[in-house]
């Protein structure tokens, strides 16, 4: 074999042990490792709002089922959807096992670990939701004017499948709403931003409500309820023969509402 062939031969052989040792080390370290050798590709994190800019260690450019990264997160998430762009991909949508990520669930400084499941990313280890604030209203089918409101506070908070909450509310005036009363929750005192979570999504409620003002009859409970056609929350009454709703006119121009409850799906 002369000396050409020889030298030829020897790179060729080093250029395939480099290959089989690259490809050793990205199955132990890169983006798809395996036997359990990765615990999630280090990524710096940036952006704006819930815009979540990861920027990897080894430059991703595909996903497969089961990839895991993990960031130390630069901002808290807010209200609304949370993106996740690595490197150059397009963004993708991340979610809990739950469902939403909701405000407060991803902190500045806390370290996640996020998985891609072949649609969008998983956080595995979402921070407990901060409570947030509830500004409740009363309102009625055909609302023609508002209530006056000497106070209209509360607090929610999401775990998991499970969705606490707590408002009060007093009024002085009804003003001339009329219909069904349903009680509005508001994430703004203003009363025009709803809730982030979608009460449809909650299909049980348990509680304890405390009331002034309200004319029920022998025998009647009062309750909460979620309306089937709309995300709104009603306030019931129930009775052996039934579930209605109490109009205007089982209000007094003046009361008080109150109630803990827990929605869970």
């Amino acid at each position: 074999m002369s000396l050409e062939t020889q030298v030829a031969t020897l790179i060729t052989n080093t250029e395939t042990l480099t290959s089989n040792v690259t490809e050793v080390m990205n199955k132990i370290t890169g983006p798809h490792a395996i036997m359990g050798f990765h615990q999630g590709i280090f990524c710096t994190s940036a952006g704006t709002g819930n815009n979540y800019e990861l920027t990897s260690q080894i430059d991703v450019t595909e996903l497969t089922v089961g990839d895991i990264f993990r960031f130390i997160s630069d901002k808290e998430n807010g209200v609304g959807d949370v993106l996740i762009k690595l490197d150059d991909l397009t963004s993708i949508a991340l979610n809990t096992n739950a469902g939403k990520v909701f405000s407060g669930m991803i902190r500045s400084g806390n370290v996640y670990d996020i998985v891609y499941n072949g649609t969008e990313f998983i956080l595995i280890n979402p921070s407990d939701m901060r409570p947030q604030t509830l500004y409740p209203k009363l309102y009625g089918a055909d609302v023609e004017g508002t209530p006056n409101y000497v106070y209209a506070t509360g607090e929610y908070k999401c775990v998991g499948d499970l969705l606490y909450f707590s408002f009060g509310m007093e009024w002085d005036s009804l003003g001339s709403a009329a219909g069904a009363m349903r009680v509005g929750l508001y994430t703004d005192i203003a009363r025009t931003i709803p809730l982030e979570f979608t009460p449809s999504e909650y299909q049980y409620l348990t509680g304890t409500p405390y009331y002034e003002g309200l004319s029920l009859a022998a025998g009647q409970v009062l309750g909460m309820i979620i309306n089937d056609t709309s995300d709104d929350i009603m306030v019931t009454v129930a009775d052996q023969t039934g579930v209605t709703y109490p109009d205007e006119t089982a209000l007094t121009d003046a009361g008080k509402l109150h109630f803990n409850g827990i929605f869970y799906k």
